[in-house]
């Protein structure tokens, strides 16, 4: 979230939902051939206040409170999530040993520390046999990590 970018925006590259969080589709709301192109959008769209377009009555730009309270749940939701993976590569160590290449893929779940969900497995996990990455998901606070 940033001062001068619409709430509602979304990325309009995300081929699945190329519109934004009202409805509108960002190619309509632009003219010329390029609509449809992620660079034209961007330049031409009214979500953001630099393009001094003025053709969408649902704008609205995020308040500096509300970028600095956006900011800090970034901050929080980054140590949650490192935290979460120090935790799930300190369990996997534990239980299933070091990583070396060959090894079968691990899949497993526990409870979440995050939220302490005892007894509701809340963190699933996975690794990798081949490179060793961890996937992780959380069915309880919404965190999920691809390593």
């Amino acid at each position: 979230m940033r001062e001068n970018v619409c709430k509602f925006f979304t990325t309009p590259t995300n081929s699945l939902k190329p519109e934004c969080e009202k409805g509108h589709i960002y190619g309509n709301m632009i003219p010329g051939e390029r609509k449809h192109e992620p660079l034209a959008i961007i330049r031409a769209t009214p979500c953001v206040k630099e393009n001094n377009v003025n053709t969408c009555s649902d704008r609205r730009y995020p308040t500096p409170d509300e970028v600095e309270k956006y900011k800090k749940q970034c901050e929080l939701d980054d140590r949650n999530a490192t935290a979460l993976l120090t935790h799930t590569q300190k369990i996997i160590e534990e239980k299933y040993g070091p990583f070396k290449k060959g090894k079968s893929d691990i899949k497993d779940q526990c409870d979440c520390p995050l939220c302490d969900v005892i007894g509701g497995k809340g963190l699933k996990y996975a690794r990798s046999g081949y490179n060793g990455h961890i996937s992780l998901i959380t069915t309880c606070c919404g965190i999920s990590i691809v390593e």
